[in-house]
């Protein structure tokens, strides 16, 4: 097996981050990935956009000073996203459901981000009426 997956095209498939066009090949060479910390103007553009980002989900919470939490799940496979929505969910209810309102940012990796994606899905069917509870066990076991 291992003479066939490294000497042959038997195992060999191209994966693409989606969403980028690769036609455009300047457009994601190394050289103009170097050069976006000194474009000020880039910069600048991507700052102001986040602050918009973070003033629509300020206005969100309803409040002056909401808190703000940013999710990082570890990797680790099916444990960590079953560890992962269990963490997201059992948050949640302990605080009484505002915990939600309060994340900003959910980042990580692997597994965790598995489990975390899933939890954000929970959430927008919920927020669309498609679901009554993200706490259901049917969501959890």
């Amino acid at each position: 097996m291992n003479f066939i997956s490294t000497r042959s095209d038997y195992f060999k498939y191209s994966n693409y981050a989606y969403g980028l066009d690769y036609k455009k090949t300047d457009e994601y060479s190394i050289e103009r990935i170097k050069s976006f910390p000194k474009n000020t103007l880039v910069n600048k553009e991507s700052f102001e956009s986040y602050i918009a980002t973070l003033n629509n989900w300020k206005k969100r919470t309803g409040k002056e000073k909401p808190v703000l939490i940013i999710v990082n799940s570890s990797g680790g496979g099916s444990r960590s996203a079953l560890w992962n929505m269990a963490v997201l969910q059992g948050c949640d209810a302990a605080l009484n459901e505002n915990f939600t309102n309060s994340i900003q940012l959910i980042t990580g990796a692997s597994g965790g981000m598995i489990g975390s994606s899933y939890f954000r899905e929970l959430l927008l069917r919920h927020h669309l009426g498609d679901i009554n509870s993200i706490h259901s066990d049917l969501f959890s076991n």
